[in-house]
């Protein structure tokens, strides 16, 4: 196989992106903006120059936009693919900003501010801004739908956790309940769309489903003592949802009647029986392999499921326990 190079570019903050339709590369470099196209020449089909310096730069999932941010600034610029005379400006002034996004159908920008005071939502057609406070968190805790047609937000308001539910389009709220957590950690949705799974923090083995109503399906608790839940995750047709625990074990549900169907151990010793499927020398003994103690009286251990992901046919499960990765059948 042959490889071909093409010219060196500079950039800044590793701001360099490919648009998701593939056909621009675009380059943050201080105060500007290149977009090029996306072939062998790498030719220069646009520059724009931005008041402040390029700290994140992201394509919208139709590729027809692009933005950048200046995050101590508070500032967002957008521009157009179709229409270079086009420019959209997001300031909110004293307020920093902490992240920035797409909306599922490319119409809109979300962002949050500084201590998470509030999400902004942007409309790329009326420039009209609106606003949802007492989001509880900046990276997790907002999640659309896989349709695209709902978005959830987890808030946390008078020291009680909410779920509220959005209209993908145009963010109009359509259900706001309680979450029935101590400390929410994060939610997930089904994948038609009909139910969103929400967990406790780690001092609780509490996982809780609700439908888009609020209303209440099933609040698993596997087990009283011990961590709780570390990571979740749908199979893709529906009919399982994994839960991955700090006691290094995996439960899975059936969301048919929302029991427990089986339980997935993870070994920290492999017997011989175990079928070899490669096998490759590294190294000779002897080798001194250094031991780390995980450390339970900090928050959040690195112990226990950090992933689990199903198949695309829902016949496998793969998890990953410490630096080990397990496949299930």
């Amino acid at each position: 196989m042959n490889l071909s190079y093409s010219n060196l570019y500079k950039h800044a903050s590793y701001q360099a992106k490919i648009s998701p339709n593939g056909h621009y590369v675009a380059n943050g470099l201080d105060n500007r903006l290149v977009i090029r196209d996306h072939s062998d020449e790498l030719t220069v089909l646009m520059v724009y120059e931005t008041p402040k310096p390029i700290d994140y730069i992201e394509w919208s999932p139709n590729s027809e936009y692009i933005l950048t941010c200046n995050y101590e600034a508070g500032r967002i610029d957008i521009r157009s693919t179709i229409d270079t005379n086009w420019h959209g400006i997001i300031k909110e002034g004293r307020i920093s900003m902490t992240k920035v996004s797409w909306s599922f159908d490319s119409k809109k920008v979300l962002y949050i501010t500084e201590l998470k005071l509030m999400l902004g939502i942007w409309d790329l057609s009326t420039s009209e801004l609106t606003y949802i406070n007492h989001i509880k968190y900046t990276e997790k805790g907002i999640e659309t739908s896989p349709d695209g047609s709902y978005v959830a937000v987890a808030r946390k308001d008078s020291g009680k956790d909410y779920i509220s539910i959005y209209y993908g389009g145009s963010f109009t709220q359509l259900e706001h309940f309680e979450a029935g957590t101590v400390d929410l950690q994060n939610l997930k949705w089904s994948p038609d769309g009909i139910f969103i799974a929400i967990w406790d923090s780690c001092l609780y083995h509490n996982l809780l489903v609700y439908r888009q109503d609020g209303t209440l399906c099933v609040n698993y608790s596997g087990y009283e003592y011990g961590l709780g839940i570390k990571t979740v995750c749908w199979s893709p047709n529906g009919q399982l949802l994994a839960i991955g625990n700090y006691d290094q074990t995996i439960h899975l549900l059936s969301t048919k009647d929302w029991k427990l169907v089986s339980i997935l151990n993870h070994p920290t010793t492999l017997t011989s029986s175990m079928n070899t499927v490669s096998n490759q020398i590294l190294t000779k003994r002897p080798y001194n392999i250094s031991a780390l103690r995980a450390e339970y009286n900090q928050p959040n251990p690195k112990v226990g499921i950090g992933l689990c992901q199903f198949s695309v046919d829902s016949s496998y499960i793969c998890s990953r326990n410490g630096n080990i990765i397990f496949i299930f059948e």
